[in-house]
């Protein structure tokens, strides 16, 4: 084998260790958000908003949910506020594909279907108003009224189910 083989033969070695490493440190849920942990407060909630955005953006819905899981373990702050995390990537999912249905199967329903919540909150704030026909909207209606036709989206703003709804 000459000089030039050799040469050749480790390079590619090299390459392929240096692209497998890369492949599986980026993978492993061991790890995940480690630099993020450097920060603390707000800065820490932001770099960790980036990484699950990103991983949303680059790999899809599930494995920014299992991203999300594996934060969440590792991170008390993370975990008392994974329903805020996935309820933000329920909305970013929204603008990636308005498949609701697959986009639901992929948040499953971990930390209070806060992703799902998103979708919906997404899906409502992408239309000037909300009817009762053929949408995912019940009737909403008052004690001494009709039923309401539209409601606006803005009445639906910051409502529990709990909340009357008036438009």
């Amino acid at each position: 084998m000459t000089q030039t083989q050799k040469l050749l033969i480790a390079v590619a070695v090299l390459a392929g260790a240096g692209f497998a490493a890369n492949r599986f440190a980026s993978a492993g849920v061991n790890g995940t958000g480690e630099a993020c942990r450097r920060y603390v407060g707000e800065a820490r909630s932001t770099c960790y908003a980036q990484l699950l955005s990103e991983r949303l953006r680059s790999r899809g819905v599930a494995d920014a949910v299992a991203t999300l899981d594996a934060l969440a373990a590792a991170d008390p702050d993370v975990a008392e506020h994974a329903h805020e995390f996935a309820h933000g990537l329920g909305i970013e999912a929204y603008g990636i594909s308005t498949d609701i249905p697959a986009t639901f199967t992929a948040c499953g329903d971990g930390f209070s279907s806060g992703c799902r919540h998103g979708v919906i909150q997404a899906y409502f704030e992408s239309r000037d108003q909300v009817t009762r026909s053929g949408s995912l909207v019940p009737t909403v209606q008052e004690p001494d009224r009709e039923p309401v036709g539209a409601v606006p989206v803005r009445a639906w703003d910051g409502a529990r189910s709990d909340d009357a709804i008036r438009p």
